[in-house]
């Protein structure tokens, strides 16, 4: 109904646009980069997809699951190839003249699939490791969106609710969420966050005479105090006084749940906050979340996973809106390293099935686990300093292409701008290169679309958007390369405010700049 001659079509042949060669280029156009480009509203395209209401919500869960389908096909069709096993099976292969295809088992549903049971269980892993090593968290708070908040309603079009555009809801989320970080985080209105101390930390700031000032860990009052099973009891006063609520009901204290008014006035979204007061309440909330869907599963046979993800998955449009845009479902801080654990010669090994035994032995021969080469450093060093193996990441840096420990430690202010053997100019540059930064791609790709149709005061509004919700790596990169098409209005209001003949381009950047710093304040 919404193509009826067929317009929306896509294929793997399709590649992406080049704008600074006028051409297409070498890389493939996905199926999430075609399907992301088409929700996207644009003011100067009509869609009648954006429009479809319910239809656009079944095309959107579609897109994804297709989008999906194709990444699992692709993991089973390399089930084929990869194959697993620990190092005293792959050795006893050579020994009983078995061929490598018929031994080991299936690598299937892998960790990298995101949504994926081992994913899932890997990040409720690193949390409770997080949580371990910081202790638990001060507060848990859930922010969910409001569908009747001013940014979805002023940008509906006609006789249409925020359900009928996830795509929306969704954008809107993302930059309250961002906002959100940023006033807990940066702006601190929880406070400063208290980190470990005590003994584990006597370096700590808030530590005086080998106590913390904070006096951390604090204890309840009263008049508030742990119930059953760990979680905390809030103190609500019996005052007797009663509010009208929604409906003409009544409500007392005893109806009102942990909320914060400055947050709650200033994003105009559903925002709980709750205090952590005991692990057991702590692993409820990472199991909930890592969970993955509600599902019950019976097999009989040899089970395949893909199939059963598959079979029990549920995509609504707004996860299939959010997957589809490419946004994060999940950020942890700090880094994890996860650490095998195995008995001597039990070292799980991926090897190629088609390859030949002499080389998967050789293979299983030449691999070191994690553990291993912990036992060969201090093998080989055996007055460096002792630290667990669940210690060690702290203090070394493991290297996956060489399989060795590294000391954590820089020898120079230039090696720490070093990156594969070159000296970026700042430190900034060589954290983009090392990937600890986000690269900023994708606001030159918008910034050069949008310079073919847009005029300068439209290019200075994008440009304080992607200023304000983007957080580019390297801001003065991208006014160097566009501040003339940022400009491009400039000469004639100069010359028609400040009766400047021909202003110089000098001029003209200044007074760019001064309009954008007014935009961003």
């Amino acid at each position: 109904m919404f193509f009826p001659y067929g317009e929306l079509d896509w294929s793997y042949e399709l590649r992406l646009w080049e704008e600074s060669i006028k051409d297409f280029g070498n890389s493939s156009l996905t199926l999430m980069d075609f399907y992301s480009y088409y929700i996207f509203p644009r003011v100067l395209e009509y869609s009648t997809i954006l429009r479809g209401c319910k239809l656009f919500q079944e095309l959107v869960v579609d897109a994804w699951a297709s989008t999906e389908q194709i990444r699992l096909g692709w993991i089973r069709f390399s089930q084929d190839k990869l194959r697993a096993d620990n190092y005293k099976s792959i050795i006893k292969l050579k020994e009983d003249g078995i061929s490598p295809d018929q031994g080991g088992t299936p690598c299937v549903s892998p960790s990298t699939h995101v949504g994926g049971p081992r994913q899932m269980h890997e990040i409720y892993q690193d949390s409770m490791e997080i949580t371990r090593y910081n202790h638990h968290p001060d507060i848990f708070l859930t922010m969910t969106a409001n569908p009747n908040c001013t940014e979805i309603q002023e940008a509906l079009y006609p006789h249409q609710t925020a359900s009928d555009c996830p795509n929306l809801a969704e954008r809107v989320f993302k930059m309250k969420r961002k906002a959100l970080l940023d006033e807990i985080v940066e702006k601190k209105v929880f406070g400063d966050v208290v980190g470990p101390c005590g003994d584990r930390n006597k370096d700590s700031p808030c530590m005086k005479k080998g106590k913390c000032t904070k006096h951390y860990p604090k204890s309840y009052n009263d008049t508030t105090c742990l119930g059953g099973g760990g979680y905390q009891v809030y103190r609500r006063k019996n005052s007797g006084v009663e509010v009208a609520i929604r409906g003409g009901r009544k409500a007392t204290n005893i109806d009102v749940v942990p909320y914060h008014p400055h947050l709650l006035r200033m994003f105009n979204f559903h925002i709980n906050v709750e205090v952590c007061a005991g692990i057991r309440e702590v692993k409820y909330i990472n199991k909930y979340i890592y969970k993955g869907y509600d599902k019950t599963t019976f097999v009989v046979g040899s089970a395949d996973e893909i199939q059963i993800y598959i079979d029990a998955r549920y995509i609504g449009p707004p996860e299939a809106v959010w997957h589809l845009f490419g946004y994060r479902m999940y950020k942890e801080m700090h880094c994890v390293e996860r650490l095998a654990i195995h008995l001597k010669g039990m070292q799980r090994i991926v090897y190629e099935s088609e390859a030949s035994t002499e080389g998967v032995t050789q293979t299983a021969e030449n691999y070191k686990s994690k553990l291993m080469t912990y036992f060969e450093y201090y093998d080989e060093n055996p007055n460096a300093p002792a630290y667990t193996y669940q210690e060690f990441p702290q203090h070394m840096v493991w290297k996956a292409d060489k399989s060795i420990w590294e000391v954590r430690k820089k020898q120079s202010f230039e090696h720490l701008r070093t990156v594969n053997g070159v000296l970026h100019s700042t430190y900034k540059k060589a954290s983009v290169e090392l990937g600890l930064l986000e690269s900023d791609g994708e606001f030159v790709n918008c910034l050069r679309e949008a310079s073919t149709v847009q005029v300068g005061i439209q290019m200075r509004n994008l440009f304080k958007i992607i200023m304000l919700d983007g957080n580019p790596a390297e801001p003065e990169l991208l006014w160097k390369e566009f501040k003339m098409h940022i400009c491009d209005d400039l000469h004639h209001v100069i010359k028609r405010k400040y009766d400047i003949l021909e202003p110089t381009d000098e001029q003209i950047e200044d007074y760019g700049l001064y309009l954008i710093d007014k935009l961003l304040r």
